[in-house]
């Protein structure tokens, strides 16, 4: 189950360069983070040990493994278009360019400083910010972002209320193990559906949601059979807990 938080348009050349209002969310995301337990992460993959061998094991992400179902043209011809824009808007980037032509290792980071010139990471840092507003709400915490964003935080109580979604705190951002895969990720939330169905729900700021990556994504979280925290495994993974919750 996937609800859809409206992506605002920033018009934005890079994250620095953020309206102000952008500014005032983030700053707000950065001044009332949410405590929560992590795994660590290291070379992009979690380190956990193994649920039934007590192994130290490096588990692909899930959202790295469902990257697999892309192709990959779609998201290499964007980042050429970034490398292009982003040395369009700035100079010194453009002047660093021709003097390292030759030098593969200088390109690569004139290559990415312009993929932030190009606003590559704004709109994610909004993104997250937002998820975690939403996180603020289902928690109780009492803290709302600034307007204009407060109304995001409505649509999203709006839309759990109208479809009589009940979230459950237990199983807000919880990392879950799926060892058949050898993958590992983190859900957004588990909730009660109207009729007792536990399901995984998914929370998306972009404006195209209909992936199929998304649903193997969510069909994953559903089927993973170990909850991590730091004290060891719980006895029920995502999938037997819908079954005891329900």
């Amino acid at each position: 189950m996937t609800i859809v938080l409206d992506e605002p348009t920033t018009g934005t050349e890079r994250h620095g360069l953020a309206t102000d209002d952008e500014r005032a969310l983030l700053a707000w995301a950065d001044a009332h983070p949410i405590a929560a337990d992590k795994p660590e992460a290291e070379n992009g993959r979690y380190k956990l040990p193994h649920p039934d061998t007590g192994a130290d094991t490096a588990w692909t992400r899930v959202t790295t493994f469902i990257e697999a179902l892309d192709d990959g043209q779609g998201l290499t011809i964007w980042k050429l278009g970034l490398t292009v824009r982003g040395l369009v808007h700035n100079d010194a980037l453009l002047t660093q360019a021709k003097a390292e032509h030759d030098n593969d290792k200088a390109l690569r980071a004139i290559a990415e400083e312009a993929h932030l010139w190009a606003g590559s990471k704004l709109s994610a840092a909004v993104g997250t910010a937002l998820h975690t507003a939403t996180e603020h709400y289902d928690l109780g915490t009492g803290h709302r972002p600034p307007d204009p964003w407060g109304r995001h935080v409505d649509a999203w109580a709006e839309a759990l209320a109208a479809r009589g979604i009940e979230i459950l705190p237990a199983w807000i951002e919880r990392t879950v193990v799926l060892p058949a895969l050898g993958v590992a990720g983190t859900l957004d939330r588990l909730v009660r559906l109207p009729d007792g169905r536990i399901v995984v729900l998914d929370v998306k700021t972009g404006k195209d949601v209909r992936k199929a990556n998304y649903a193997v994504q969510a069909a994953v979280y559903a089927n993973a059979t170990h909850a991590w925290t730091p004290d060891g495994y719980e006895p029920n993974g995502t999938r037997q807990a819908a079954a005891d919750l329900g």
